[in-house]
């Protein structure tokens, strides 16, 4: 019986782990290393600098040159003409090929897709989730986002201090105490008081939705937040808050943060007249 073997040899499959090494590690591998230099060629096209992409090639493994620049039809062709003496008339038509592939990717780069650009130019916005005890500041900026700020929502017949407030009245299936809840002093003893309330039953299937009404109910009754939430436009937004649990924030899946971008792009929507479909039902 033959011992199993393969197509790669030792040495291939040293430098496909080395490969898979560097990039699970961040770093570009045997194959962007190559092009780098192949850039670096174009822009400065000295025997020095073609003389680096002849050790570049070489260092990528032999099974792996041939899928190199992601052409099928070329395969590594122009690579080879740069990196060894085929001639000025080969290297010509490799300057040119990479050349062209370079506007292809810029082209590719500058394109923005038909309904808007795929991830936010804007740095992430983060909303701390701070608190002031001796009282908000006058101008406490993103932090009115924050379901703690005191911007009270009217829903289902009843008022409450912040959303806050309410979420935690709404989630008790105890009349008296929802009532003590809503009128608690801080939204912190509001959470203190929920927390030893029986909870309604399927609660945690239905507060995702409780919140996104919640928070609509918010940003709905009190325009001059909503233009807040709006000057944000397509950021992404970070919340801190730690009046819920770890379910609505970063040790979560970070709905708090979903919801008020969701919320946002409802609000966008309306401003634009569009009203081909219904926000989240209230």
């Amino acid at each position: 019986m033959s011992e199993p073997g393969g197509w790669v040899d030792a040495e291939g499959l040293i430098g496909e782990v080395a490969d898979e090494i560097d990039t699970l590690a961040g770093r570009p591998d045997s194959t962007k290393r190559c092009l780098a230099t192949v850039d670096t060629y174009l822009a400065d096209p000295t025997e020095e600098n073609r003389k680096r992409i002849t050790e570049a090639y070489q260092a990528i493994p032999e099974h792996l040159r041939v899928y190199a620049l992601g052409d099928m039809d070329r395969k590594d062709r122009p690579l080879q003409a740069l990196a060894f003496d085929q001639g000025e008339e080969a290297r010509q038509h490799a300057i040119a090929y990479f050349a062209k592939l370079r506007q292809v990717k810029e082209a590719y780069e500058r394109k923005v897709p038909a309904d808007g650009p795929d991830t936010s130019p804007r740095s992430t916005i983060t909303i701390r989730g701070a608190v002031y005890p001796k009282g908000w500041p006058a101008d406490p900026g993103f932090e009115v986002l924050q379901n703690n700020f005191p911007a009270p929502i009217t829903v289902g017949g009843a008022t409450y201090p912040t959303v806050t407030h309410a979420y935690w009245a709404l989630s008790t299936s105890d009349d008296e105490r929802r009532e003590l809840i809503a009128n608690a002093e801080t939204p912190y003893k509001a959470k203190q008081l929920a927390e030893s309330a029986p909870r309604r039953d399927g609660w945690a299937d239905a507060r995702l939705a409780v919140m996104t009404g919640l928070l609509w109910a918010k940003f709905q009754q009190h325009p001059q937040l909503a233009e807040v939430l709006l000057s944000t436009k397509d950021a992404n937004l970070a919340t801190n808050e730690h009046a819920f649990s770890g379910f609505w924030g970063p040790k979560g899946r970070h709905w708090m943060s979903r919801l008020l971008e969701v919320v946002r792009s409802e609000l966008a929507a309306e401003r634009a007249g569009i009203t081909l479909m219904s926000p989240t039902p209230r």
